[in-house]
């Protein structure tokens, strides 16, 4: 089975550290950071992350309303892919966009054992996701779970998207140096 890591950037590494404190992975303290969102593994933790599908809903409508100020019906087209969706301007002016993604998004281990993540299926109908480094693509329905187990020996990001709601629906695991 091929690994596919890509190389860490030097600038990536600093936010990381930064966004954990500076010296919380040499601590070896757990590392939850108020300021990111992204779960943060230590050494004592098992390294197994549920992750869960999710999708962001905005509607408004061209029209004021007690909820909303009038908005304009964008004319410029969301990029295709269907993880980013705009519903069609009704007849009463109403109209909504939504973003699929993975919550979280991101997690954050230090090198040297595998990392699994566990897929919930919770909005939207179905997912065919890829795992950078493992061969085969995992597919959940909602309320559905499969999991899936990366080598995370090296430095670097190991990345997973949801091949059917592209551009939105992206993940990384960002793994540090020890």
């Amino acid at each position: 089975m091929a690994k596919t890591v890509i190389a860490c950037s030097r600038r990536r590494y600093v936010l990381a550290l930064a966004a954990l404190g500076g010296d919380a992975l040499a601590q070896g303290s757990p590392a939850y950071p108020a300021a990111a969102s992204a779960p943060v593994a230590t050494p004592a933790d098992a390294r197994h992350f549920y992750v869960v599908t999710v999708h962001l809903d905005g509607a408004t409508g061209t029209t004021a309303s007690a909820a909303h100020p009038a908005e304009a019906y964008p004319m410029q087209a969301l990029p295709a892919g269907g993880g980013l969706l705009l519903r069609p301007l009704s007849a009463e002016g109403n109209w909504s966009v939504r973003a699929f993604m993975f919550q979280p998004s991101q997690v954050i281990v230090p090198a040297g054992a595998p990392v699994t993540l566990t897929f919930v299926g919770v909005q939207g109908v179905s997912f065919r996701i890829a795992v950078d480094g493992v061969a085969e693509q995992v597919t959940i329905r909602r309320g559905e779970i499969r999991s899936v187990t990366v080598p995370a020996e090296q430095p670097g990001i190991i990345g997973f998207r949801a091949l059917d709601h592209a551009p939105s629906m992206t993940g990384q695991i960002l793994v540090l140096p020890r």
